[in-house]
């Protein structure tokens, strides 16, 4: 680096950046070989990019599909709790396996949660929303797990028989 002997009004501007960048002498191989290497980062940062954006509209649309099938009055037995949890491990690109290691579960338990043979535990969905970075709340995983409750509670015959045998009278009321 030069020792400035001008004042620095005096400087061009040519001066002032030789003594402040130090020279770097680079062959033409150096420099295209550098030039691959970035354009080779710049690709692939463009295309987890691509698959972190894809990811997020994905998983805002099983949000929307969430939130507007509770909203609905009607019930369809093919769109249940684990039927949309499948599709949230489906989109987080995960095994059953990593997928329950990722969110402290044993795999047997998510896949009877999945299956439908089991009801997810209470802490559960706070979990999912967790997972999700919070764009699916836990209110939402539990409106559908309430919506699945209701239609239960409503056409259940056998768990009305079954209940009724253990209530010994009923309260009277006057017409």
């Amino acid at each position: 680096m030069k020792v400035l002997s001008k004042n620095a009004g005096e400087l061009t501007a040519k001066e002032l950046a030789e003594s402040f960048i130090f020279p770097v002498s680079r062959t033409s191989e150096e420099i295209k070989a550098d030039s691959e290497a970035i354009q080779k980062l710049r690709k692939e940062s463009s295309e987890n990019q691509k698959d972190d954006v894809s990811i997020t509209l994905q998983l805002l649309q099983l949000k929307y599909r969430i939130e507007d099938y509770v909203q609905k009055n009607t019930y369809d037995e093919k769109l249940t709790f684990s039927h949309f949890l499948k599709e949230y491990v489906l989109l987080a690109n995960k095994k059953q396996k990593a997928f329950a290691q990722e969110i402290d579960m044993k795999p047997t338990e998510l896949s009877q949660i999945l299956n439908n043979h089991r009801k997810p535990p209470y802490g559960f969905v706070i979990r999912l929303e967790i997972h999700s970075n919070k764009t699916i709340s836990a209110l939402s995983w539990n409106r559908l797990i309430e919506k699945e409750n209701e239609y239960e509670l409503i056409h259940d015959k056998d768990i009305w028989l079954q209940e009724s045998k253990h209530v010994k009278s009923t309260i009277r009321l006057q017409a």
